[in-house]
């Protein structure tokens, strides 16, 4: 089993794990603010602060369609920000076996790429009908592709694979070592180049007139 090491930065959330060969770390958006969603209902900012910390410290689990059953992988970071709560997630490799299987290729493939959350709601009534979320107590994540919310979504930040660093911004780290190696192999030459200069200069000397 080979890991890639995942160092990531989106708006405000940072996380470095562990990506074994087939896991996929996924980033996006749990739920926006002010949207209403297809129950009439809409999330008020600053309704999951309380709850984040402690469900980030338990099991924090991503699941399919808010089955229980179907554990995919873990939630590793989440915060509220302007525009609603960010996420990222280690999705799990499932084996051609799992029955989960189809799952896991469709996250890939982006046949899937919704997100939900399952939470207990504590809604405020408005007089035209609809709801404002004022708490939520998470109780976990999921991926599914007909979220509440249509504006929810992820993408795929980093996949771990055997022998290859597959991390955001690893094509910006390679073009700066090749810099660097350039501007090493520059010096060198000009170095090697002096160097010949003196001994020219020096046998130049030692010879009679």
């Amino acid at each position: 089993m080979h890991s890639t090491t995942a160092i990531i930065g989106t708006k405000g959330l940072a996380t470095s794990t562990q990506l074994a060969t087939g896991q996929l770390l996924i980033s996006g958006y749990l739920t926006r603010w002010s949207e209403l969603d297809r129950q009439a209902d809409r999330m008020v900012r600053g309704a999951f602060a309380r709850a984040i910390p402690a469900f980030l410290t338990g099991h924090a689990p991503l699941l399919y369609a808010h089955a229980s059953r179907d554990v995919l992988g873990k939630v590793l970071e989440m915060s509220e920000d302007s525009i609603g709560v960010k996420m990222v997630a280690r999705v799990n490799r499932q084996p051609e076996s799992s029955p989960l299987r189809w799952i896991w290729e469709a996250l890939r493939n982006k046949t899937i790429k919704g997100l939900s959350c399952g939470a207990v709601f504590h809604r405020e009534a408005r007089p035209d009908g609809t709801s404002d979320i004022v708490q939520a107590d998470i109780v976990e994540a999921s991926v599914t592709a007909t979220p509440q919310l249509p504006s929810t979504s992820f993408e795929i930040v980093a996949e771990g694979k055997a022998f290859n660093l597959a991390a955001v911004g690893f094509a910006q780290s390679r073009a700066v070592r090749l810099r660097r190696a350039e501007h090493a192999l520059e010096m060198l030459t000009l170095k090697i180049a002096a160097a010949e200069f003196a001994n020219a200069v020096a046998e130049a000397r030692l010879k009679p007139r």
